[in-house]
């Protein structure tokens, strides 16, 4: 996973929490060790007066400052676990302030049954108002789980066989864009997996739909001309041009 933070945020959260960073859940364990020995050492100690105190006078004192430094030691264990604040901790407060709320998985296609091959597989967005590359949001596990998931979400989609469909990573990169959808600025992780899908007569159509939804072939040329794509999608074509074209 990438990270984009400000490092005005990542102060803050570590100023924050800078008395709690590098402290584990055992901080007392010795003071209260020493204590219990102190004690134990004192129960079987023999003293000689001194001056105006008894040996049991002394005795009393030295188990007073035993029972003290174990009390102190068990006060330092219960607070340390409560302050406890180990990496796991420490990597979830980063990854809550990470700008990139918005990872994609960019699916490239080819109409590799063709005998020159140069156009790519797109669906008109309603939301974007806009043809578009198909795209999944990237699955929070690993690379092999979100091949696994463009798999199965493909195969539901075109009506193909999913252990027909090998998935080939290709690049990332962090993109700000503008999301015609929301009106605002945000940061796109855009992962780009080259696909290849086995074709049927219905795929191998210039346009075509599927489940309502509308699908078409266009050359990198094609979308250049497209005033929409070019608007709103220009960022994702200029990377499936420099990494797959």
């Amino acid at each position: 996973m990438n990270l984009l933070i400000d490092h005005n945020q990542l102060e803050l959260l570590l100023e924050k929490n800078k008395d709690r960073i590098g402290h584990n859940s055992i901080e007392g364990i010795d003071t209260l060790f020493s204590g219990i020995t102190f004690l134990i050492s004192t129960i079987f100690a023999s003293y000689d007066k001194k001056g105006v105190l008894s040996e049991w006078s002394i005795k009393v004192i030295c188990f007073i400052l035993g029972f003290v430094f174990s009390l102190r030691g068990i006060y330092m264990i219960v607070k340390s676990r409560k302050r406890k604040y180990g990496h796991t901790m420490l990597l979830e407060d980063i990854g809550n302030i990470n700008k990139i709320n918005h990872p994609f998985s960019i699916i490239v296609i080819k109409d590799s049954f063709q005998q020159y091959p140069n156009r790519f597989l797109l669906y008109y967005d309603n939301r974007w108002k806009c043809r578009l590359f198909i795209n999944y949001r990237t699955s929070t596990g690993t690379g092999a789980d979100n091949e696994q998931n463009i798999c199965n979400r493909l195969s539901n989609e075109l009506k193909i066989p999913a252990n027909q469909i090998a998935v080939k990573y290709v690049t990332e990169r962090i993109q700000r864009k503008f999301s015609v959808s929301d009106q605002v600025f945000k940061c796109y992780e855009h992962k780009v997996y080259y696909v290849t899908i086995p074709f049927t007569d219905k795929l191998k159509r210039r346009q075509f739909n599927i489940d309502g939804k509308q699908y078409c072939w266009m050359t990198i040329s094609d979308m250049e001309k497209d005033s929409d794509i070019q608007s709103k999608n220009l960022d994702v074509v200029n990377l499936v041009r420099e990494t797959i074209v």
